[in-house]
């Protein structure tokens, strides 16, 4: 499947328009830029069509868990980078948030700012 870049036509949308580094951090399970789990309850919100009733951390979490494995079928780009960051966060538990986006960075600017998903 093709991931519609969204630096170019930002007018144009076809699923749910989301930053890619929240995408990412919702399909590794890892905080890459956002403080706390801000940028995975944003992913798990939007593409749940509304607000979830009362999940709390852990609700958000299996949420993110569930669309995180949608994604990553559907788009093999973006399975590709969480592959990364979970290589980069196995090798080395105590990296901080930082060092990884850094890894990661040329990937993530491939894709660009924005990314539309269409689950």
């Amino acid at each position: 499947m093709k991931i519609y870049n969204c630096n170019y036509d930002y007018k144009t949308n076809f699923g749910v328009k989301l930053d890619t580094v929240k995408v990412l951090e919702t399909t590794s399970q890892t905080v890459i830029k956002s403080e706390n789990i801000e940028g995975i309850k944003e992913v798990t919100t939007a593409l749940n069509g509304g607000p979830l009733k009362f999940p709390g951390h852990q609700g958000f979490k299996h949420y993110a868990k569930i669309f995180g494995e949608k994604i990553c079928a559907k788009y093999p780009e973006i399975a590709e980078i969480t592959a990364k960051i979970r290589e980069i966060k196995s090798q080395r538990s105590y990296i901080s948030k930082a060092e990884i986006y850094e890894q990661v960075k040329p990937m993530i600017d491939k894709l660009g700012k924005d990314i539309d998903i269409e689950l």
